[in-house]
């Protein structure tokens, strides 16, 4: 691409699938997309745009980054999409992998431009492991390992499954040939300072292993930087016109090992206890009860978040690892992540 290759970043302020790291995180409280607004600018010859609902953070964000634009709106607001897309060559998805409407709007812009220019636009979406998810509710059944080199087993993924239909919209975009899409996947992601499970574990039960069902369902696992060296992979490829696989055969899972979910619970209880000075051998472990259910995971999405988190979601990056992903953090990591962020928040009773 030319020296001026112009991105645009989407992602909504707040939480998205994909925390932001750490250390931007308590900065900035920033997402995951934002966290390319500090890595791109770093890169000579590039032009970014970055789409920002918060129109505080867009002021904010441009106060300390002078070279990139800020823009407040959303990929529901498909005439501003459409504009932004008329000029730019690669595309960073991090928006909401469920919005049917902002991915419409966003294809729409991208064809808008290849009828008008003839040129394609690149783009990186960030879908979600709840794609692979079983219907386990916590049991220890057998489950399948997706690995994303099997292209046969990745198209059979049921329509039906969480973020598929918007994956399908992206590959029949690219199948019409007016994108190019690569379309990665993150495992359950590590790194950020808060989770749900470790939650309810650490602050609520304070010190009894609670699960959903027994636990005994596997999450494959990722770390924020590790996720952030993939997609980076990914992009500084496409820039330089490298061969990377798109479309059909450009899934790319980003994990590094896996862990059971009673693991995590139990972590958060024992570090609770030694904390507190209790005996740690003496540990109560049930499965949460419906009232507890219904207190964790209120609203409309309770559901989905408690089948997710007693679901199979094992999967398998072989792609990212034949384009030279390394990732460094696996379950010895994780485990030690919830262990602090146990610690932290018992501290902070």
């Amino acid at each position: 691409m030319s020296p001026t290759t112009k991105v645009l970043i989407l992602g909504a302020t707040g939480k998205n699938d994909c925390p932001a790291p750490v250390s931007l995180y308590l900065l900035l409280q920033v997402t995951l997309a934002e966290v390319f607004y500090f890595v791109l600018l770093s890169a000579r010859g590039l032009k970014v745009t970055a789409l920002v609902r918060s129109a505080d953070k867009a002021q904010k964000l441009q106060t300390l980054i002078h070279d990139a634009n800020f823009v407040e709106g959303a990929p529901t607001d498909a005439s501003l999409l459409k504009e932004l897309i008329e000029d730019t060559d690669v595309i960073i998805d991090t928006y909401n992998s469920d919005d049917m409407v902002g991915t419409a709007n966003l294809l729409a812009g991208c064809k808008a431009k290849y009828q008008a220019t003839g040129k394609k636009t690149e783009v990186i979406h960030v879908s979600g492991v709840g794609l692979i998810a079983d219907d386990a509710r916590g049991m220890d059944v057998p489950h399948k390992v997706y690995d994303d080199a099997d292209v046969e087993e990745m198209a059979n993924i049921p329509e039906e499954r969480l973020h598929r239909n918007v994956d399908l919209e992206f590959l029949k975009a690219e199948t019409e040939g007016y994108i190019t899409v690569y379309i990665v996947i993150p495992a359950a992601v590590f790194g950020d300072v808060s989770n749900a499970l470790v939650d309810a574990a650490c602050v609520y039960l304070q010190g009894v292993v609670a699960t959903i069902g027994e636990g005994r369902n596997r999450w494959s696992i990722v770390h924020i930087d590790d996720l952030t060296d993939l997609m980076m992979l990914i992009f500084d490829k496409v820039l330089k016109k490298e061969h990377v696989p798109h479309g059909k055969e450009g899934y790319y899972f980003a994990e590094n090992g896996d862990i059971v979910m009673h693991r995590v619970a139990e972590i958060a209880a024992q570090t609770y206890k030694a904390i507190r000075g209790e005996d740690v051998q003496k540990i109560e472990k049930r499965p949460l009860t419906k009232a507890e259910l219904d207190m964790f995971f209120p609203g409309e999405m309770a559901a989905v978040y408690i089948s997710g988190l007693s679901a199979n979601t094992r999967c398998v990056g072989t792609r990212g690892r034949k384009l030279g992903w390394a990732p460094t953090r696996g379950v010895e990591a994780v485990e030690k992540w919830v262990e602090e962020t146990s610690r932290a928040i018992t501290l902070s009773q």
